[in-house]
C-alpha cells in the first residue's frame, strides 16, 4: 500500500497479536509479548521479479505478487504463533511466582532469534518444515469454498423445480451449467460470496480472532497515515486514530473482486467447455463436473491476477463511479474483517511500519529486537528511526 504522493509502497496483514508488514526492501513483524515489550523481526527480502522481469507483467505481477504474500504471510504467522506459546507459557510463570516484570530493561535491545528465521525469499519459505504441507492445505480449503462448494450448491438449487420451469421457459431442458453458463455461475458466485462472509462471520466470535481482526484494524490506520503523511516520521498513535478501519487495497477487499471477477471467467470457461468440446453436453455428469472443476482450478490464478489489478485500478480512482461500486463489497466485507484496535495495537503497527521502512534488500541483515515502545524523542534508545537510519545506529 503506498501513499498517492511518494513512491513508498506499503503492504501487510495482521498476524497472532501483532502485524507484518511489507515495504521495498523486506518486510518486519512486530509483536505484543507478556510483558508489555514488542518483539521485531525484521528480513530483507528480494521479489521474484527483480530475478525475472516477465513477472511484472500486468496480470501475471498480481499472480506473483500472491504467492509472495502467502509465502511471507504464513511464514510470519507460524511465528506469531510460536512467540504467542512462549508469551502464554511466561505469563503463567509470572504468575505463579507473583514477581513482577522488571522495568529496568534497555529501551531497545538485540536479542537471540528463537526457531526458523523469517523468509528472504519463496524458496527459502517453501524450504521451511511443515511449509508445503500448511500451503497445501490451506489451498485445498480455498478450493473447497470457492470452486466445488459453490458449484455443487447451484447445482443442486438447478434440480428445484422453479428452476427447471425457468430453463424450460427459455427452451433448455435444465438449468446447468452448460445451458446457462452466466445466470449459473451469477448463482454460483453468489453463493460463494455467502460462504466467504458466513465463515468470516463465525470466526469473528472467537475472542482470539477478534484480537487479530483489531492489529488488522491498527495495520490499515498505520498505513493510511502514511498515505496522508507522506512521511513515516510524522505517523502518530493519535493521527492513526482519526482514521477509519478501511482500505481499498485490503485483501478483504480483494476476496470480494475475485468473487466478481470468477462470475465472468467462470461462465466463459463453461460457455468455451460446450463451445469446443465435442459432445460435453451429453457427458456422464461426474465427467463434467470434475472437467468444469479441473477448468475452475486452472483458471483460479488467471482471476485472482485480474482480481489484483482491477483493484489496484480501482483504489487509485475511487472517485469514478464505476471503481466505488466495484470496491463498496470489498468495504462491507471488511467491516467484519477489521475491528477497532487500542492505541497499544496501534503501537505495535506503527512499530511494524518503521522497522520495515528501515530495511535496504541489499545491505540489512535478518535481525530480532526488543523495544519498549514509540519516543518522540530521537536522542531515546527506544526511538525508531526513518527509513533513511539504521536501527542499529541507535541500539547502543
Amino acid at each position: 500500500m503506498a501513499p498517492a504522493d511518494s513512491r513508498i509502497e506499503m503492504g501487510g496483514q495482521a498476524v497472532i497479536e501483532g502485524v507484518l508488514m511489507r515495504a521495498r526492501g523486506g518486510y518486519a513483524v512486530a509483536l505484543r509479548r507478556h510483558d508489555g515489550a514488542i518483539v521485531i523481526r525484521q528480513a530483507p527480502y528480494r521479489p521474484l521479479s527483480r530475478r525475472l522481469p516477465l513477472l511484472k507483467l500486468p496480470v501475471v505481477r498480481g499472480m506473483t505478487a500472491l504467492v509472495e504474500m502467502l509465502a511471507i504471510g504464513t511464514r510470519a504467522l507460524q511465528w506469531s504463533a510460536e512467540v504467542y506459546e512462549q508469551t502464554l507459557r511466561a505469563r503463567e510463570a509470572t504468575e505463579r511466582s507473583a514477581s513482577p516484570t522488571s522495568s529496568d530493561q534497555p529501551l531497545l535491545r538485540e536479542e537471540q532469534a528463537t526457531g526458523e528465521p523469517l523468509p528472504r525469499s519463496v524458496g527459502e519459505a517453501f524450504r521451511h518444515a511443515g511449509f508445503l504441507g500448511m500451503v497445501t492445505m490451506s489451498l485445498a480449503l480455498v478450493v473447497l469454498m470457492v470452486v466445488v462448494a459453490p458449484n455443487v450448491l447451484a447445482a443442486l438449487v438447478g434440480l428445484l423445480p422453479p428452476m427447471q420451469a425457468w430453463a424450460e421457459a427459455r427452451g433448455t431442458l435444465g438449468f446447468t451449467e452448460e445451458n446457462h453458463p452466466f445466470a449459473f455461475n451469477l448463482l454460483s458466485g453468489l453463493f460463494r460470496a455467502a460462504i466467504l462472509v458466513g465463515y468470516v462471520w463465525a470466526i469473528s466470535f472467537n475472542r482470539d480472532i477478534r484480537r487479530v481482526f483489531e492489529y488488522h484494524g491498527a495495520e490499515h490506520k498505520a498505513v493510511l497515515e502514511l498515505e496522508a503523511k507522506g512521511d513515516e516520521r510524522r505517523v502518530t498513535v493519535a493521527g492513526c486514530q482519526a482514521h477509519d478501519t478501511l482500505h481499498p487495497r485490503c485483501g478483504t477487499t480483494f476476496l470480494a473482486v475475485v468473487v466478481l471477477v470468477s462470475i465472468l471467467f467462470y461462465a466463459a470457461a463453461g460457455a468455451a467447455l460446450v463451445a469446443f468440446v465435442s459432445g460435453f453436453p451429453d457427458w456422464s455428469l461426474l465427467a463434467r463436473k470434475g472437467t468444469t472443476f479441473g477448468v475452475h482450478v486452472l483458471l483460479l490464478p488467471v482471476v485472482a491476477g485480474t482480481a489484483f489489478e482491477l483493484m489496484k485500478f480501482c483504489a487509485r480512482h475511487r472517485s469514478n463511479w464505476l471503481c466505488a461500486l466495484l470496491l463498496w463489497p470489498g468495504f462491507r466485507f471488511q467491516r467484519l474483517t477489521t475491528r477497532a484496535p487500542d492505541d497499544e495495537q496501534i503501537e505495535v503497527a506503527i512499530v511494524a511500519l518503521l522497522a520495515a521502512l528501515a530495511l535496504d534488500e541489499d545491505a540489512s541483515e535478518p535481525r530480532q529486537y526488543v523495544v519498549r515502545g514509540l519516543h518522540d524523542d530521537e536522542s531515546a534508545p527506544g526511538y525508531l528511526p526513518a527509513a533513511s537510519t539504521s536501527p542499529r545506529e541507535v541500539a547502543g
